[in-house]
C-alpha cells in the first residue's frame, strides 16, 4: 500500500501530537500522557485497547476522560491513521520494546517529527531526524516532545515527498 498523496495537511494542525499503537503497558501511553499533562498541547491516541491489559486500559481511559487536551480515536483504518499523521506535528512512540516501529516510519514519511524510544531501532532507520527518549523518564519524554514540536517545519509537506511502497521499504530494511 502506498500513502494516498491526495491527502493534505490542514493549516490549523488539529493535533500537536499523535500516538499510534495498541493501548497497553508495553506501548507506554500513560507515561506519554504524564509528559503531555504539563504542556500546552493537544494529543490524539489511536489504537485498540488491549483486552488482556484491562487495568492499564482502564487507567488510560480515565486519563482521556478527564483531560480536554487528550483525545482517544480508538482503532481506525489505515487511511484514517494517515489523516491523523497529516493533522499532527509530532508522532510519539515511547515503547518499552520495539524492533523497528512501522508507525514511526509512516509518521515520519507523512511529515511528522518523531519521538522514538531508545528501546528500538527506529532512530537508526530515521537517523538524526528522530528525537530519542528514555521511556521510563517522563521529563525526558516531555523534553523530546517539546523539541520535536519546536523544530517542526510545516514545509515538510507530504506533497513534496515521494513515498515508498511497503515492498520498497522492505527492500531498504533488508539492505540495512
Amino acid at each position: 500500500d502506498e500513502i494516498n498523496i491526495n491527502l493534505v495537511r490542514d493549516k490549523k494542525m488539529i493535533f500537536d501530537v499523535c500516538v499510534v499503537g495498541r493501548i497497553e503497558e508495553r506501548k507506554n501511553q500513560l507515561n506519554i500522557i504524564e509528559a503531555i499533562k504539563h504542556l500546552d498541547i493537544k494529543a490524539v491516541f489511536i489504537g485498540a485497547l488491549n483486552e488482556n491489559n484491562k487495568k492499564y486500559t482502564s487507567i488510560f481511559m480515565d486519563e482521556i476522560r478527564h483531560s480536554s487536551k487528550l483525545t482517544y480515536a480508538g482503532p481506525v483504518r489505515k487511511l484514517e491513521v494517515q489523516n491523523y499523521y497529516l493533522q499532527s506535528k509530532v508522532h510519539v512512540s515511547a515503547s518499552w520494546f520495539e524492533v523497528l516501529s512501522l508507525v514511526d516510519i509512516e509518521a515520519y514519511s507523512a511529515g511528522c517529527n518523531v519521538v522514538v524510544s531508545k528501546n528500538g531501532g527506529s532512530s537508526e532507520f530515521i537517523g538524526a531526524h528522530a528525537y530519542v527518549c528514555e521511556p521510563g523518564n517522563i521529563k525526558d519524554i516531555q523534553m523530546k516532545i517539546q523539541s520535536a514540536i519546536k523544530s517542526y517545519l510545516p514545509e515538510d509537506n507530504i506533497l513534496d515527498k515521494k513515498f515508498p511502497s511497503w515492498k520498497e521499504v522492505t527492500k531498504m530494511l533488508m539492505l540495512y
